[in-house]
């Protein structure tokens, strides 16, 4: 009876610590993902060293903090990927880590993740929509051409038979149509210039016009994959996307 008595008192005991551990590694990565959203890399180095794992993803959203650093800090993101977070990571709707750089308007942080030998650089998001359609949407020619540089298909086909080659071609009329009295535009607090810029840039007919000149440019001189809408190297299939902005004028859109 005392055997059986000490037995179960080890096995709540040891029941008890690793609880515990779980509890902890928990509120480690609950830390690393608010260190990331605040931008502290100091924070981030510290609860990456206390174990906190960068590939948990937070609900409801399934946001890993590489999804969520890319929007920002390319130093933060070089320290997650030294981590092991999974550079091809989704979140809920299916939009890739690459693709939320796109949108984040940061061509180091682009750059960064091109580096990465596994990156699967044509992966598609809802609706077939690849982080080149995106980059070429939302007139990125710094980004298109280093998606380029690293394989991305000119020619991958969405869920409406678009191509990247037919978005420029028709983000270049819509630009060439904007209103003469919007010439002068305006530019934000974070303002990167007529080439590349965050989603709050609002450009003026002549830069949206030069953006799309070469980005039209750029695509018409890149080789098509041997395989265009099929994966190779770095490039790889993957789900529908959900909004079609193809239709929407040449100004960056938030998310």
């Amino acid at each position: 009876m005392n055997k059986s008595k000490a037995f179960v008192g080890v096995v709540v005991m040891l029941l008890g610590v690793s609880w515990g551990l779980v509890q902890a590694n928990d509120e480690a990565d609950a830390a690393l993902m608010q260190a990331v959203v605040a931008g502290d890399q100091e924070k981030v180095s510290h609860w990456l060293g206390q174990g906190a794992d960068p590939n948990v993803a937070q609900r409801p959203w399934e946001l890993t903090p590489l999804l969520v650093a890319v929007a920002g800090d390319v130093e933060i993101v070089d320290r997650l990927i030294e981590a092991g977070a999974d550079v091809n990571a989704r979140e809920r709707e299916g939009v890739t880590v690459l693709m939320k750089a796109v949108h984040g308007g940061q061509p180091d942080v682009v750059e960064r993740l091109l580096r990465e030998d596994d990156l699967e650089v044509d992966a598609a998001g809802p609706r077939g929509t690849t982080a080149l359609a995106y980059a070429t949407l939302y007139g990125y020619p710094t980004m298109v051409e280093a998606l380029l540089g690293a394989g991305a298909d000119p020619q991958h086909v969405r869920y409406n038979g678009t191509t990247p080659v037919s978005l420029a071609e028709h983000m270049h009329e819509l630009a060439l149509a904007m209103p003469e009295e919007d010439a002068g535009g305006h530019h934000g607090e974070h303002d990167h210039g007529a080439d590349e810029g965050p989603h709050d840039h609002y450009r003026s007919r002549n830069e949206a016009v030069a953006s799309y000149d070469r980005i039209v440019a750029l695509l018409d001189a890149a080789p098509a994959s041997e395989d265009s809408g099929e994966q190779c190297h770095h490039n790889r299939a993957g789900d529908p996307e959900a909004s079609d902005a193809s239709q929407r004028p040449p100004h960056h859109r938030h998310h």
